[in-house]
């Protein structure tokens, strides 16, 4: 989607997008906006700037949509296409005004400044005048000077550039798309330029209007006594007054959907809504100004002052998405409560989301990271929902207290994952797979309660530990730990263990290909294929090592209190074997020396399997069988 070229100048010289509050400031916000409907140009995102730049008041055009300051800055977002979004060069703006595809604003000189698509002479505001107002239409403009007179210019095929001569006591003006509406200090309206649809005819004996707009092709008046009326097309319904619309206090129109602000500050739309443009958000409350927009979308200002229970923005908070979308920079600051109910999309950016305080992704939730983001919490971070790391994408992880893994977390082909926080061991109590060439790297130690998946990837930290409940699974994997101590299930297929290893009493190791390190055994380890072990191997009282398939290799000593079965078929406590038994070759093969205590057990049953070993063997076995 397009974006604003220029916004990160705009934030003067900000590193961020900030979303957040602090605590002193959490009861009052700033003004922000809310938008809604068709957004394929991001012209119905979310802005909530700095409290310094708080928005004072907003415009909606066709495809983009404006917002000024209190202090007179003048930002948008949306299309770009002219130009229209480009930082108009001058910071003391009264009033603004979105047109099709060009800008225009009113200076505290006095004098107007337009910007983007000038075809018809739109962008070419006279300088002869004081102007007060401004407007613009879809391919013209007018503005409302000091003296209530009404000054147009840009295409004229319609007459909206032709005024009745003689229009004077104007207080108000309104653009349509391609008719203009004026309103006298009387009550008494005035329409001119495109009238196919009757949007220039002004109902007989109307006198007591306080507010006007103008739509694609209808009009709507605000009267005196908060009722509002509408002429032109009604072909959506634009112009079909919901019957108890009551106590309205500004009113806007869009191509083919009207908006009304109720006193009470919600908001009421009716008309064309194939893009939700006429379905406010259900969080829109405490409004102050609406603007219908063109054919497409919605935006209104939420007024200073609403109240919040939460830590932040309790609009941005439940649209984080619309807030990654128009990031300029590398950096979205939200509260916590806008990371936890929400699928979240980076949408491909290279940026940092960082909570204000502790997160949970909530089960229901997902969350695809990009290439080189970060999500980060002031606090606890706890993935409760789905957690997508693409191929090649490179994702950080952070957090000042506990990380848990509790829901499912993929990283895809190359990617990687780099967790960092506390020091306390990084929980992994759901599932985390590792697809080939991918990295989990937590800068504290793993604690695997849950399911970790290692299919070719590799897993590097300061050690690994599992419990019970745990199912550990390396397939062509590699794990790089100081030490690996296993408490439930683990198979490492063809897979490099770089570690000293332990495995529980009551848990399993069925592994074939490396162990870089010392092989302690209190529970049960059987081979899968060929397994070497770069160490030595101890086989505690109670525990088993069944050598079932291929060979054993060990580089140092074993010292064996245990029992150690070849071939496995007959072995007791054990029924398995491989796939078609023992073969010639497969064993125990010792390069260092072999002791076996007073409890120790040999037992091998078949004749093509094979013990041997290069250095010395001291026997304490009490048995010969």
């Amino acid at each position: 989607m397009a974006r604003l070229n220029n916004l990160y100048s705009l934030v003067s010289t900000c590193a961020a997008i900030n979303f957040a509050m602090s605590a002193a400031a959490q009861s009052v916000l700033p003004n922000v906006a809310e938008a809604w409907g068709l957004n394929t140009s991001g012209q119905a995102e979310l802005w909530s700037p700095y409290d310094t730049r708080a928005v004072h008041s907003v415009a909606a055009g066709h495809y983009h949509t404006l917002f000024r300051t209190a202090t007179g800055h003048v930002f948008g977002f949306g299309s770009n296409a002219f130009g229209q979004l480009n930082d108009p060069g001058v910071a003391d703006f009264t009033d603004i005004a979105a047109g099709c595809e060009h800008s225009a604003g009113c200076r505290a000189n006095g004098q107007i400044r337009c910007w983007g698509r000038n075809a018809e002479g739109q962008c070419n505001a006279p300088t002869t005048f004081n102007f007060a107002k401004v407007a613009a239409g879809d391919r013209y403009s007018f503005a409302l000077t000091t003296s209530t007179t009404v000054v147009c210019w840009g295409a004229n095929e319609d007459g909206q550039c032709s005024p009745p001569p003689g229009l004077s006591g104007v207080t108000a003006i309104a653009s349509g798309g391609a008719h203009g509406v004026a309103l006298g200090a009387s009550g008494v309206v005035t329409c001119w330029g495109w009238n196919a649809y009757g949007q220039c005819d002004v109902p007989l004996g109307l006198s007591d209007a306080v507010g006007v707009a103008g739509g694609g092709e209808h009009t709507v008046v605000l009267r005196k006594n908060g009722t509002v009326v509408c002429w032109g097309s009604n072909a959506h319904g634009q112009c079909a007054v919901p019957p108890d619309l009551r106590n309205v206090t500004a009113v806007d129109g869009g191509g083919g959907h009207t908006i009304a602000l109720l006193a009470d500050g919600t908001v009421r739309c009716w008309g064309w809504n194939l893009f939700g443009q006429a379905t406010p958000r259900a969080s829109t409350g405490g409004v102050s100004a609406v603007s219908a927009g063109g054919w497409h979308s919605t935006c209104v200002l939420v007024a200073a002052g609403r109240t919040s229970t939460s830590t932040g923005y309790p609009i941005v908070s439940a649209r984080i998405s619309d807030a990654i979308a128009l990031a300029a920079a590398n950096l979205v600051e939200v509260s916590p409560t806008g990371v936890d109910g929400e699928a979240l999309d980076y949408l491909g950016k290279p940026l940092e989301l960082r909570c204000t305080g502790p997160v949970t992704r909530e089960p229901s939730t997902t969350t695809i990271f990009a290439a080189n983001s970060r999500l980060s919490a002031n606090g606890a971070l706890r993935l409760e929902g789905i957690s997508n790391v693409p191929t090649n994408a490179n994702v950080v992880l952070a957090s000042t207290g506990p990380m848990t893994i509790t829901g499912s977390a993929t990283v895809s082909l190359g990617g990687s994952i780099l967790a960092q926080n506390d020091g306390s061991p990084v929980a992994v109590d759901g599932a985390l797979t590792l697809a080939t060439n991918s990295v989990f790297n937590p800068l504290s130690s793993i604690q695997l309660n849950g399911t970790l998946d290692i299919l070719g990837g590799v897993v590097v930290a300061p050690s690994l530990t599992s419990s019970a409940s745990s199912n550990f699974v390396a397939v062509h994997g590699t794990i790089d730990v100081d030490s690996l101590s296993l408490g439930g299930s683990a198979t490492c297929l063809n897979s490099a263990v770089v570690s000293n290893v332990f495995v529980a009493t009551g848990a399993q190791l069925a592994a074939s290909g490396q162990i870089v390190g010392n092989l302690a055994n209190s529970g049960r380890c059987l081979t899968t294929d060929d397994l070497v072990v770069v160490g030595n191997v101890a086989n505690s009282q109670g525990s088993q090592i069944l050598a079932q398939v291929g060979v054993l290799y060990i580089t140092g000593s074993l010292v064996n209190n245990g029992a150690i079965y070849g071939n496995v078929i007959t072995a007791p406590n054990f029924n398995g074997g491989g796939t078609g038994g023992t073969q010639v070759g497969d064993g125990i093969r010792v390069a260092g020396s072999v002791e076996v205590g007073p409890a120790g057990e040999l037992r091998f049953v078949e004749d093509l399997w094979k013990f041997s070993v290069c250095g010395n063997i001291t026997l304490a076995c009490a048995s010969d069988d």
